[in-house]
């Protein structure tokens, strides 16, 4: 179950930083954004 878990984490991901927009967003906030 954790490992189908981190595999899905992995691939939100990548679809994430795939999307320039969510990428420019990501890079410009501040960690306290983040957290």
């Amino acid at each position: 179950m954790v490992f189908e878990y981190e595999r899905y984490l992995q691939e939100v991901i990548q679809a994430l930083e795939s999307d320039p927009g969510f990428r420019a967003k990501l890079e410009k906030a501040e960690e306290t954004d983040i957290r």
